[in-house]
């Protein structure tokens, strides 16, 4: 069982949200003794009722994607991101107070900072790379030069298992990843453009919201306020706590 960092979505994880990671996997198996069932089959019928119906519609997929040529053919006519940005547009609009978003709390506390992106210079990165390549390959004499460009036409004789080897043999000679992408892709075509999936969360309109009363407490030195009015009676009880946890969750007041 993998259980990602809380922050993944956001930035790249640092050390204290991969302790959490790592700690939550051990509570599961230390505290909660997932791993000493006493019956592990027991009630496995629900997931394997389950499974099977998932395995079912997956196969459905499998074959329509089949008789349409294949992915590539599938996606070069915008079907996958059509049917991925339907099921999101699904989720979205079932995200209400009755659905539960894991990994949102509802509750938000104001204290503390936000967690922020660490800043990236991915222009220094690819000069500093670009340079580390650039003595790797100066660094060699012309014998050494040659058994690697001599690996490397190896890579355009040969398929499957052998081209493989090819590759491998090219890297243990001290060819880089870029001259072997080069190498392979040497008889490449221009491709039919495929429009990409556009991945989103179901949480993504709360998120807005967050950061919306984010800048306005930056703008106005205070949170933004709302109000609600509610017969204090037991059947509008819902009524009353709803608008009361959204406005929390919505960094409000």
């Amino acid at each position: 069982m993998q259980v990602g960092a809380f922050d993944e979505v956001v930035r790249p994880p640092d050390d204290f949200s991969l302790r959490i990671a790592r700690n939550t996997q051990l509570v599961l198996q230390r505290e909660c003794g997932l791993n000493r069932v006493i019956d592990p089959p027991g009630g496995s019928w629900f997931v394997e009722t389950v499974t099977a119906e998932l395995a079912g519609h997956a196969w459905t997929l499998f074959q329509d994607v089949e008789k349409l040529g294949g992915m590539a053919a599938r996606a070069q006519r915008g079907l996958s991101p059509e049917a991925v940005a339907a099921t999101a547009a699904e989720r979205i609009k079932s995200a209400n107070r009755r659905r539960i978003h894991r990994g949102r709390e509802p509750i938000r506390e104001f204290e503390g900072t936000a967690a922020r992106s660490p800043a990236v210079n991915n222009r220094l990165f690819h000069k500093r790379r670009v340079q580390q390549v650039t003595s790797h390959r100066t660094s060699f004499n012309d014998g050494e030069n040659e058994i690697v460009m001599e690996k490397l036409s190896k890579v355009f004789e040969f398929k499957g298992a052998e081209l493989f080897e090819a590759c491998v043999a090219a890297v243990a000679a001290g060819g880089t990843l870029g001259e072997i992408t080069r190498a392979l892709r040497i008889n490449d075509r221009p491709a039919t453009p495929v429009t990409p999936v556009c991945l989103t969360r179901a949480s993504v309109a709360f998120e807005r919201l967050r950061a919306a009363a984010d800048v306005f407490t930056a703008a106005n030195q205070e949170r933004p306020r709302c109000s609600s009015a509610t017969r204090f009676a037991p059947r509008y009880k819902a009524r009353s706590e709803f608008p009361a946890a959204f406005s929390v969750a919505a960094a409000t007041t």
